[in-house]
């Protein structure tokens, strides 16, 4: 595209075109989200929509285990409330000791599955969590949750009266 008074150059066609990557060394989690969005990605484009979410997560575990990505499928994540274990839950996968990931197959991700994510984390400490949803049209969500925003979190419910968030 040539635009009038800008010789060969190609103008940005909207702000996200004006946004440098970071060096991949920036984001300590880059490779791990890298290796799980590929995969996500390569499984959609192979089934594509339409299946339960049980036959997507036995894909994406085979196509983890092909790339030599470390996961756990129904991993339990211990839920804590004022330093002590309250609870488990089981998170779809955990990749590489790092990530947890939500699969869904609904035609979009909807806030309730964001806040369930937004829970998960914040029972936990890992901080790095992803929806994937497998719909008609792949999209995901990730959401990012530091062990420190947490404890602020707790500070702040105490300070105002509320009951503290659980650790």
């Amino acid at each position: 595209m040539v635009l009038a008074g800008t010789g060969n150059r190609r103008m940005p066609q909207m702000a996200a075109d004006m946004v440098t990557r970071p060096d991949e060394g920036s984001y300590r989690l880059a490779d791990t989200t890298r290796k799980l969005l590929d995969r996500f990605f390569e499984v959609h484009h192979e089934l594509g929509g339409g299946f339960l979410e049980s036959v997507y997560a036995k894909a994406l575990a085979r196509a983890f285990t092909e790339a030599r990505v470390s996961f756990s499928r129904e991993h339990a994540v211990p839920v804590f409330f004022r330093g002590k274990t309250v609870g488990v839950y089981r998170a779809d996968f955990v990749v590489a000791g790092e990530a947890i990931v939500e699969l869904k197959a609904a035609r979009s991700i909807d806030s309730v599955h964001v806040a369930q994510l937004v829970n998960y984390l914040r029972g936990s400490t890992l901080q790095l969590g992803y929806i994937l949803n497998f719909g008609a049209k792949p999209s995901f969500k990730r959401l990012i949750l530091s062990n420190e925003r947490k404890s602020a979190l707790r500070r702040s419910a105490a300070f105002c009266g509320s009951p503290p968030l659980a650790r």
